[in-house]
């Protein structure tokens, strides 16, 4: 892989990782198309680093009040809320990140071995981009669902939904922003929760998969340039899927992911 290919893989990353489209469904066809093929899933969880990065940019105001939650032994043991309601959102957000992060993390790891099989099963992909499609047009309905406080069980059901979305084509954005709205999260809450739980579990797949294949200075090099452009695009991505969700237009992109899938049957064997 040279910097130039890296340098495609990381725009589409950043682009398809928080529009509702499937980045690793994108990232597998892109890679079909170049003839370019995964090093297992370590180039893939790289160019997820990226987009950590952009969520963490993206919502450096919260960092701060985060950090100071997550070091307090009474946001984790205390039930009381703090007073106030500032510091009490805060210490939800991170308790219920926490929780989905948790869920995707032990149900991902059963699968795990399956993850490199479906990456070069461009089938598979295709299959979960028309998957996605019904996923994005139920949104539809959703919209009309009464929104209410998240709950521990909201956390999980979300957690759960992140992790189906492991298969390419199935898109974690989607599914997770399909599912709080059902759930009835309300949705100027929502993408902020649906991106940072992705944050932990994106960065424990990042450290896997560096303990399990060493990572070449070449390969870095052109990875490098895939992070930088997936940060930037990424970053533009959530301005834009903010305000797709608040004007209730998520199913908009159902035609794409659609012709996505069909073209993608059509044009790999």
């Amino acid at each position: 892989m040279n910097r130039w290919e890296g340098g495609l893989l990381g725009l589409v990353q950043g682009l398809t990782e928080f529009l509702p489209v499937s980045s690793t469904g994108h990232l597998v066809l892109v890679q079909e198309l170049l003839g370019t093929r995964l090093q297992g899933a370590l180039v893939e969880a790289l160019l997820h680093l990226g987009t950590v990065l952009a969520v963490l940019v993206n919502e450096r105001g919260l960092l701060p009040g985060l950090v100071r939650q997550a070091v307090r032994l009474e946001t984790w043991v205390s039930r009381r809320p703090p007073a106030d309601p500032a510091e009490s959102d805060l210490r939800s957000l991170l308790r219920f990140t926490a929780i989905s992060s948790a869920v995707t993390a032990v149900l991902y790891l059963p699968f795990r071995p399956w993850f490199d099989l479906w990456l070069e099963a461009t089938r598979v992909t295709a299959y979960g981009l028309l998957i996605t499609g019904f996923v994005l047009q139920s949104a539809r309905w959703f919209y009309r669902f009464p929104e209410q406080p998240i709950g521990g069980w909201t956390a999980v059901i979300m957690g759960v939904a992140q992790t189906i979305a492991i298969v390419p084509g199935i898109s974690r954005s989607g599914l997770t922003l399909v599912t709080g709205l059902a759930l009835g999260i309300p949705r100027t809450h929502l993408v902020r929760y649906s991106f940072l739980m992705s944050v932990p579990v994106i960065a424990g797949g990042v450290l896997l998969e560096l303990l399990r294949t060493p990572l070449s200075p070449g390969l870095f090099s052109a990875l490098s340039v895939g992070m930088i452009l997936s940060l930037v695009s990424g970053w533009l991505a959530i301005r834009w899927i903010s305000a797709w969700v608040r004007n209730c237009r998520i199913h908009w992109f159902t035609p794409y992911v659609w012709a996505a899938g069909l073209a993608a049957l059509w044009y790999f064997p």
